[in-house]
């Protein structure tokens, strides 16, 4: 379920304001990620951390969690953070810097309650709203675009 939609700055992913759209996943949930976007990954970086609630705001500035960072054929930039929870023990990513990825393709999984957080340029246009369940693979969260 969507949980929070904003701005953030994420000098990890790009310089200056960018949008980020936090889903928290029960442990009921699936936890499969799939590239929200064709393009090439330059960034895959995995940060130990706590595991405190997945739920909590600030679970991405704490947490375990891994980032993967893909750059379109047009420039723009998109992150992904896979943030481990309380209950979930591991964080999974199967690319690899470097590596070309279609969108759709499987990227990781974290093993049961977690939260992953998209992050987009603040020109794309997001999708989806608070409170709002995702189906994986079928949901389009955000655009390219204003």
């Amino acid at each position: 379920m969507v949980t929070q939609i904003g701005l953030v700055e994420d000098t990890a992913v790009g310089a200056g304001s960018l949008q980020r759209v936090v889903t928290f996943l029960s442990p009921l949930d699936v936890h499969v990620q799939r590239s929200p976007v064709a393009g090439e990954v330059i960034v895959e970086r995995f940060t130990a951390g706590r595991k405190v609630a997945a739920f909590k705001p600030d679970a991405d500035r704490h947490n375990e969690n891994h980032l993967t960072v893909f750059r379109r054929d047009n420039g723009d930039v998109v992150g992904v953070r896979q943030i481990a929870g309380a209950v979930a023990r591991r964080v999974v990513c199967y690319l690899r810097q470097g590596q070309r990825v279609p969108q759709g393709q499987l990227m990781g999984l974290i093993k049961f309650g977690s939260r992953v957080d998209l992050i987009v340029p603040p020109t794309y246009r997001v999708l989806v709203q608070v409170g709002q369940r995702l189906r994986n693979g079928e949901t389009p969260v955000a655009l390219p675009g204003s």
